[in-house]
Formats: C-alpha cells, structure tokens, sequence
C-alpha cells in the first residue's frame, strides 16, 4: 500500500498492531507515549495518503467516513493531494454511506462467501468480475496449505476497499487496475506458518 498509493499513515490502529510508521489510536491519553497522534477523529490533515480500518460498528463507520468526507472537501479546492484507502465489510449501511459521492474512485470487494468459477492463483481461486469503477474478486479459500489447517485466520465476511479521494490525491494516486490488485492479493495472502 505504502509502494502504490503513499500511504504512511494509519487512522485507526494501536502500538500493538500498527503497521505504519504513523497512526491514530482510540485511547490518546495512553497510547501517546507510544507515537499515537490521538483519535482520528480529532485528525485534520490537509495532505497525505491515509488507512482507514475502523472497527465494525455501524457508528464508529459512519462517523468516520463523515470526517473523511469533511476532509476531502475541505480541501478539494485546494491543490493539496488527500486519499484514504478504507477498508470495511461489505454492508448496506457502508454502501449508502460512499454511494454517490464524488470522492469514491474506486471500490474493489474480496467476496469470500460465493462459490462461482475460479481461476488457480498460488493457493487460492479468484474470480474477477469488473463493472463500472468496482471490481468483485470472488475468493474461494482453501482449507489447508502445505497440509497446515487455515481455520479462522482468514476473513469469512465480504470486505470493501474503497479509494476515497480528491482530485489532487486521485492524480496523484490513481487506484490502477494493477495496483488495486497488488492490494487485493496482499488481503489474499495466506498466513505465515513456521
């Protein structure tokens, strides 16, 4: 994500499980001695690309992406370059939340639930299924890998990534076929055993 679309920063993360060198966590107060820049929600930047993996409440998601569209047209007229990368599950109260807007660039869904015709990539069988600006990867998950049981360690619900983005961070960090996809296949990737 950082290599493709810039991203440097996650919105919603914690000194245990963030990946990016900075972050907003949901306890501030505490999490600040350990590099937090406090709650998203109090986050107000004008520039940058941006993770956003909210937890999966219907209002913490709707509060976020009202901050996020905030942000993005706040500074739609001016020639600084905003994107988020939101992951969510695919729900109708997500779906009404970004429908319509003029910030969704591109919307791709990891479908993990249907059973359709597949083609082999590595140990997983995808399906695409390309329509207007979204793109449906319709996973199959294998069972085992190298004879290692995957259990619940992947995903079983349908999940969104969305390229919310102005105009400038859109230029800047064009959601391509290609690099939506490298993005897609990183959430596909099995999980490390020893």
């Amino acid at each position: 994500m950082s290599r493709n679309f810039g991203i440097s920063h996650e919105c919603f993360a914690s000194p245990l499980n963030r990946v990016s060198p900075a972050y907003n966590s949901i306890f501030p107060d505490v999490d600040r001695f350990f590099g937090s820049l406090g709650s998203f929600f109090d986050f107000l930047p004008l520039e940058g690309s941006f993770e956003a993996n909210p937890p999966f409440d219907g209002e913490s998601t709707s509060i976020m992406f009202e901050h996020i569209f905030g942000l993005l047209q706040r500074t739609d007229t001016e020639k600084n370059a905003l994107s988020f990368l939101v992951v969510v599950p695919k729900t109708n109260d997500a779906l009404s939340c970004v429908n319509g807007s003029p910030f969704l660039r591109k919307m791709a869904v990891i479908d993990t639930e249907s059973s359709e015709n597949y083609i082999h990539k590595g140990a997983s069988s995808i399906k695409k299924v390309m329509h207007d600006n979204t793109t449906t990867y319709h996973f199959k998950q294998p069972m085992t890998i190298n004879g290692n049981k995957l259990g619940d360690s992947w995903s079983r619900s349908t999940t969104m990534l969305l390229w919310l983005q102005n105009d400038h961070g859109h230029t800047m960090w064009t959601p391509t076929e290609e690099k939506v996809e490298s993005v897609v296949y990183g959430f596909l990737a099995p999980p490390a055993f020893e």
